[in-house]
């Protein structure tokens, strides 16, 4: 199945916040209390102007189904993090979504280095990085730490 990357628009608040706001994927946030939907709105109002950070939507013919997000740590690192609609879990979505995403952001970042933060008991996401070239980096607290540069893709 075809996936394509493009960046966020206002339209896409409310799926996102409905991702985001789900029990699984809460669980595997840093921040696992549900989100009020009105702050989630001023958020995305603020993260779509916010030139430090870069909102992806993932989509098929079939509509979007993830997000893929990319924060300023210190140039040149990137923080990344993704969400599935839940409907969309297990069926290598995911994979497809990070692999368009991390080409998109190399095609704009070329010196850039993307690190993902994931929780220790999250083997699942642990794959998917490690599926897509990232490599484990450090591990503190609850937290792995997995880095790209895109020499390693």
């Amino acid at each position: 199945m075809q996936v394509t990357i493009r960046p966020a628009c206002q339209e896409d608040c409310l799926d996102v916040f409905r991702w985001r706001n789900d029990e699984q994927s809460r669980a595997m946030s840093r921040n696992s209390a549900p989100l009020d939907e009105s702050a989630h709105v001023a958020w995305f109002a603020r993260a779509l102007q916010d030139p430090q950070r870069s909102l992806l939507i993932a989509e098929t013919a079939y509509g979007t189904f993830a997000m893929v997000r990319f924060d300023v740590l210190v140039p040149p690192e990137w923080e990344i993090s993704i969400v599935l609609a839940p409907e969309a879990r297990g069926q290598g979505l995911g994979r497809s979504a990070l692999a368009a995403a991390v080409d998109y952001f190399f095609k704009l970042h070329a010196d850039g280095r993307v690190l993902a933060s994931v929780k220790n008991d999250n083997t699942i996401s642990q794959r998917l990085f490690l599926s897509q070239g990232f490599k484990e980096s450090s591990c503190q607290n609850d937290m792995k730490t997995y880095s790209l540069i895109r020499q390693q893709r």
